[in-house]
């Protein structure tokens, strides 16, 4: 195993919290460790993976805090290196205190996804499996969570090797016929062109649920749209429980997009209030809408308000028959003046819609209720992936159909045919890690966050 630097690192997020996780890792990682430790005599003499209690104390002598660590001895830690990890009080200057100490005895900061690209390194992991590991922190509701964990789990490499398995076989055919071609009568060929199609079927799908499930892992998007003065940015300041929106009786006051995240029943959403569709001269408003148009076609959800004292406009009628998945929600229902004639409107287009009045205390539930609803449903779509799951798998896998398209192409041309045919072998190792290419390993580990 390759001698490297002691590492440190918060390993928990940064903040005020009960505890707080500090990780060290590298030969000199007891040893360092052990010089800012009160009671040196026990903690050189407890076991390791056995809680203790210390003292962490300061270059003076001075005690920092009480703390409890855990010792890990090589090869068996995350990192595969002897590895020391401290449970501290979560207070931020403690914290900085004790990795202040630790770098003074002989430690560095460890860089981003540092200690996992250790664990890589020591070969304790493939590099799928940091992959999943990074999108199992980064998962953002559970089916990504379950995807990632069935891949640190190995489900991915069953597939790629499968794949790979039924590659070599038709490499061997293959090669058997440009060698002995004229000698010996190759039977299966047809059969190998089909297994070749299926592994190519297999992979489009894999690119196609990628594809799909790619707006719902970067977070469901929630649009709030429609005409002016309906109520728009008062529903989205009771949504997010906060006056984020200015909000006024006169028509057109919100004329930019207002964007907020936020965690809605455990999920990722981004909602964003637009500006009010309508027809205006004024170059200002017009951008606005151009806008609306823009946020209303990336949206997974649109919540469509408008007002029950409003006839319906041509624009609101174009718009609302153009979205697909969509909340409407007619507001202002305490106005019975031309409530029935939107009803009926709204009913021409579809059967579903809700009725408030956004002046009522808890108005907004309902509508909270319908989004929950439309999330569940959006989610139901997400399909596990087999393999892709990053950007790197994603285009791994794409060059890889890219030359399975060459070796159809160049079938009866069996010389052209295996050099394809060879890279594919070459892409399915490299996407399993076992070639080795430094300058992209060290892009997948930068996108972890340190401590991990």
């Amino acid at each position: 195993m390759e001698e490297r630097e002691t590492i440190v690192a918060l390993a928990t997020p940064p903040g005020v919290s009960a505890l707080a996780v500090i990780r060290i890792s590298g030969k000199q990682a007891k040893q360092i460790v052990k010089k800012s430790i009160k009671e040196k005599e026990k903690f050189e003499k407890e076991k390791e993976r056995i809680l203790g209690i210390y003292g962490i104390i300061d270059e003076k002598g001075e005690e920092i805090d009480k703390v409890t660590t855990i010792k890990y001895l090589a090869p068996k830690s995350y990192t595969g290196e002897e590895m020391v990890e401290i449970i501290c009080h979560g207070g931020i200057f403690t914290i900085n205190r004790i990795v202040e100490e630790i770098i003074k005895n002989g430690a560095r900061c460890a860089e981003k996804g540092e200690f996992t690209k250790r664990a890589f390194l020591n070969k304790k992991i493939d590099i799928i499996e940091a992959e999943a590991i990074n999108c199992l922190i980064n998962s953002r509701n559970e089916k990504e969570s379950r995807n990632a964990l069935k891949k640190i789990n190995g489900e991915h490499k069953k597939v790629i090797e499968k794949w790979k398995n039924e590659i070599i076989k038709i490499i061997a055919e293959v090669e058997t016929e440009i060698e002995f071609g004229e000698e010996i009568e190759i039977e299966n060929e047809k059969e190998q062109l089909k297994n070749l199609e299926e592994i190519e079927r297999e992979i489009d799908k894999e690119i196609k649920k990628r594809e799909r499930n790619q707006r719902i892992e970067d977070g469901i998007e929630i649009i709030i749209a429609g005409p002016v003065n309906a109520g728009k940015s008062t529903l989205f300041n009771k949504i997010l429980g906060f006056e984020r929106s200015i909000t006024s009786k006169h028509e057109g006051t919100t004329r930019d997009t207002v964007s907020e995240n936020v965690i809605f029943y455990g999920k990722q959403i981004k909602i964003t209030d637009t500006a009010g569709i309508r027809k205006t001269n004024n170059e200002i408003e017009i951008e606005g809408i151009k806008r609306t148009k823009k946020e209303i076609e990336k949206g997974n959800i649109v919540i469509w308000v408008t007002s029950a004292d409003e006839k319906m406009s041509d624009e609101e009628r174009r718009e609302l028959i153009n979205i697909n998945r969509k909340i409407v929600v007619i507001n202002k229902s305490d106005k019975e003046i031309k409530e029935k004639e939107k009803e009926a409107d709204i009913g021409k287009i579809q059967n579903e819609y809700v009725k408030i009045s956004l002046k009522e205390e808890k108005s907004e539930d309902v509508v909270i209720k319908k989004i929950k609803e439309e999330i569940e449903k959006i989610l139901e779509q997400y399909e596990f992936t087999d393999v892709v799951q990053t950007k790197r798998q994603d285009l791994i896998i794409r060059e890889i159909k890219s030359e399975i398209g060459k070796v159809k192409k160049h079938w009866e041309t069996k010389e052209i045919a295996s050099i394809s045919l060879n890279k594919i072998i070459e892409y399915f190792e490299e996407c399993l890690g076992k070639i080795d290419k430094e300058e992209i390993y060290n892009k997948v580990f930068e996108t972890f966050c340190i401590g991990k």
